[in-house]
């Protein structure tokens, strides 16, 4: 006579469904109840599916008498051999549970009634190489929390009591808030039993409120009010008498919620104001700022925080206040600093080179999104970019900078680089990218769009001073011809591309821009900039030369550092992008480049000036070596090009400088020496070596000499022996200027110009200097090939680089062609004077 099944009588106590080698599987039954129950005709079955059949446990009687322990099997004598003597079955047609993915053990009576049954996950559940043990025989077998690794040394405890310890801590509440405009919602630290969870006696608010129901998910419980809730009023919720599931009672807790009214968010009303995206050190955060520019709270709960390769969901109960900030990071210390900062599970890694920031509201609306790039700003580690103007545009690199703050970020505070944008457009770079079309950049974006022009049109017709009946409009001309815009879009709106079709390189060209207005209504009436063109060989030639810088920590002034001088010669602006520095190359023609940490949008004026210099922290150009000791002034900074290094490595033995542009084509070279100098100056530490007139050659040592200004050098402003070889001469002869001359490094008339001007081009060139006793003193040249004109200076020394007395000195002139046999000679007085 046996006893009736009933749901509970008979559970799944323990599993082994991925043994370790040499160990078989098993399930161990347990009978839970007082009754002597028979499982002939009961099966054991895993999930299902098409091809499972129907597997019986055994045709025969099988007792199970109350309290016992049923082990099942695929091979009793191994079970034996490791776990000694039990109460096992082995089954012929055990079932193949999955060892990778999910599976599940069912248990079925004669009846075909589940008797028990569970889905376990391998990744989640554990049981590599060990038995699954339950905790206890009451709770649900379905729950993951009611089961634990085995930890006997056997690895698992078939036909005995199991050891894994039952969970014996209460919960507790980790946090509480308000749930839509319902009620509360409350979250604990684990699975709450079902009983005790919706008992509303278990509840208490004051001030005092009639709670309709309690709902139960998982480890949170929603409180709903029967009462309307009061906007900005701080309910205290206090709990008792909640269990977990093993029946673990909780101590009585009170919290605070305050409840908020929250309005129904549109884009721009919640911005990114700040982002941590290079962490100081490994462990510290990175962390993102939203700012709320409402009067309005928000209810943030299920939005998402994504970046460009996935999102992380924003907890329930997130809300964001009126004109407020909230920050959320990957750092559960950092987030404990501040009720504001909130730690986000799943927080997505920001890209130190650039990455998407987008927050989107539950319906997968873009509230707001930046896409910030490394070139915005080279950010240091541990500083963050902070929005200056939270109306202006997001997305606009002009709108955002690095953190002032010397802590290096103001997380849920107000920005160190807060400023309202009331500053309208600039033209800062137009570039003759092609023959036909010029590329423009301007210092913020720019509204091109049409409904702005129609804006501005509006403007124009209606009562403001000064613009009554004119035709107001965004427009752009290239020497005061108007062209029209080739390309603008609306999400690179500091671009735009223009028609360049109808203007001529190679002559100067200025832009004007009319009525230039950005997205906040600023309003630029007229702006002009000289348009950059293409870069060739002989454009561009290095002028002065800092190789040899003086830096002394005890002599109480600025240290120097080297640097090199470019100027341009011709009568245009010119385009630097992509220009750069190197050595003479190696035999296999290898390189070693010295770039500049940005040349994007740079250019040099007709006749301008740039400089390269060293600096290894990222400061203003104004507190760089150079700039501080030769008092240079922010009027350069657009025309300086910083290398992130110590020094330009110019040995002072000379050497090789290349200047070439982003082909690799080379601009100009010069080959320095150190006796370029001035022989007469004993030390030329902290002198730089100038150029005399940058358009002759760059590397006759006569045309280079040490720089004759007290601080030795004029970076970013002409030689001090600058010299013009420009004569007026109307028919072939030689011709010397300056007449006298004085050869003192004073800076003045310091070198003789010898020019000539031929009827040929095939002249070979010999040049001679006499004193007025006809002796010789200087050999200039001995077979020059000549062409038709050009230029020979004469320093005044002697072949021997001593100085010459100061008096008149015969130049002679001789040219001779030796295919013709025509020759010409010319004799010139020149006189060395002295300077009063």
């Amino acid at each position: 006579v046996f006893d009736e099944f009933a749901e509970g009588d008979v559970v799944i106590n323990e599993f082994m469904y991925r043994p370790p080698a040499g160990y078989p599987r098993y399930i161990e039954l347990f009978n839970n109840s007082g009754k002597l129950l028979n499982l002939r005709d009961w099966r054991l079955q895993r999930r299902q599916i098409s091809t499972e059949n129907r597997r019986i446990i055994t045709s025969e009687d099988l007792l199970f008498h109350p309290g016992d322990y049923l082990v099942l099997t695929d091979n009793a004598a191994v079970m034996t051999d490791i776990f000694g003597n039990r109460n096992y079955v082995e089954l012929s047609n055990y079932p193949n549970f999955t060892v990778s993915t999910a599976d599940q053990i069912r248990l079925f009576t004669d009846r075909d009634v589940l008797a028990d049954s569970l889905e376990y996950s391998p990744s989640v559940w554990g049981g590599n190489g060990v038995a699954l043990e339950r905790l206890s025989p009451v709770v649900s077998a379905t729950l993951q929390q009611n089961w634990s690794e085995s930890p006997n040394i056997l690895l698992g405890t078939p036909g005995m009591p199991n050891e894994a310890a039952a969970d014996t801590i209460p919960p507790r509440l980790l946090s509480a808030s308000q749930f839509k405009d319902q009620g509360f919602i409350l979250r604990f630290d684990k699975k709450l039993d079902r009983d005790s969870s919706v008992n509303l006696s278990n509840y208490s608010i004051n001030p005092l409120l009639v709670l309709t129901k309690a709902i139960l998910n998982h480890d949170e419980v929603i409180l709903y009010s029967g009462t309307e809730l009061i906007n900005g009023l701080n309910y205290e919720i206090a709990v008792r008498g909640l269990s977990d599931i093993f029946g673990n009672v909780m101590e009585p807790v009170s919290v605070m919620v305050q409840y908020l009214e929250f309005g129904e968010a549109a884009p721009q009303q919640i911005v990114i104001n700040e982002i941590l995206y290079r962490r100081l050190q490994s462990g510290s955060p990175e962390f993102v700022e939203i700012y709320n520019r409402t009067d309005q709270n928000f209810d943030l709960s299920g939005w998402k925080l994504s970046d460009a390769a996935g999102s992380a969901t924003i907890p329930p109960g997130t809300a964001i206040r009126e004109n407020d900030y909230l920050v959320f990071t990957d750092s559960p210390v950092f987030a404990a600093e501040s009720e504001k900062i909130i730690h986000l599970p799943g927080f997505r890694p920001l890209n130190n080179t650039g990455d998407a920031v987008v927050l989107r509201k539950d319906s997968d609306v873009p509230i707001d999104s930046v896409y910030y790039r490394a070139s915005w700003y080279q950010n240091p580690a541990g500083i963050s970019l902070e929005r200056k103007d939270p109306a202006a545009l997001s997305i606009d690199p002009a709108n955002w900078a690095a953190s002032s703050d010397e802590r290096g970020s103001t997380p849920a505070e107000p920005n160190s680089r807060f400023e309202i944008d009331a500053t309208p457009p600039e033209i800062l770079f137009a570039n003759l990218a092609s023959a036909d079309s010029v590329v423009v950049i301007f210092s913020e974006f720019v509204d091109l769009t049409a409904s702005n022009q129609k804006k501005l049109q509006k403007v124009a017709t209606g009562p403001s001073e000064g613009f009554n009946n004119q035709t107001f409009s965004t427009r752009f001309f290239i020497n005061r011809s108007e062209v029209s815009i080739l390309m603008y879009d609306p999400q690179a709106a500091n671009r735009v591309v223009l028609d360049g079709s109808s203007v001529y390189m190679g002559e100067e060209l200025i832009l004007a821009a009319e009525n230039l207005t950005d997205f906040q209504g600023n309003i630029t009436l007229e702006a002009n900039q000289f348009v950059a063109q293409p870069l060739s060989p002989g454009d561009l030639v290095i002028n002065e030369i800092m190789f040899n810088p003086i830096a002394d920590n005890r002599d109480g002034l600025p240290d120097q550092s080297e640097y090199i001088e470019i100027y341009n010669r011709r009568p245009y602006a010119i385009s630097l992008e992509g220009i750069f520095l190197h050595d003479e190359p190696d035999e296999k023609g290898e390189i070693t480049r010295i770039d500049a940490v940005s040349t994007l949008g740079k250019w040099i004026p007709a006749g301008g000036y740039a400089i390269f210099y060293p600096e290894p922290l990222d400061v203003p150009f104004v507190q760089s070596r150079t700039a501080v000791f030769f008092d240079l002034t922010d009027q350069l900074k657009n025309f300086a090009f910083r290398a992130n290094r110590t020094t330009l490595s110019l040995p002072n033995a000379g050497r090789q400088v290349y200047l070439a542009d982003s082909t690799h084509t080379t601009i100009d070279m010069v080959d320095y020496n150190p006796n370029w100098h001035n022989p007469n100056i004993i030390d030329t530490r902290g002198i730089a070596l100038e150029r005399i007139n940058p358009d002759l050659d760059s590397n006759d040592p006569s045309n280079w000499g040490s720089s004759a200004n007290v601080r030795g050098g004029t970076p970013g402003s002409k030689n001090s022996i600058y010299q013009d070889s420009r004569v007026q001469a109307s028919k072939a002869g030689v011709f010397l200027h300056p007449n006298p001359f004085s050869p003192d490094g004073s800076g003045f008339e310091d070198t003789l110009f010898i020019n000539y001007i031929f009827d040929e081009p095939d002249y070979l060139l010999r040049i001679r200097i006499y004193d007025r006793y006809g002796r010789l003193v200087r050999n200039l040249a001995e077979g020059k090939n000549a062409g038709f004109e050009g230029t020979v200076l004469w320093d005044g020394r002697t072949d021997r680089g001593g100085k010459n007395r100061i008096g008149i000195y015969i130049i002679l002139v001789e040219a001779y062609n030796s295919t013709n046999g025509r020759n010409l000679i010319f004799k010139e007085t020149a006189v060395i004077a002295r300077q009063f």
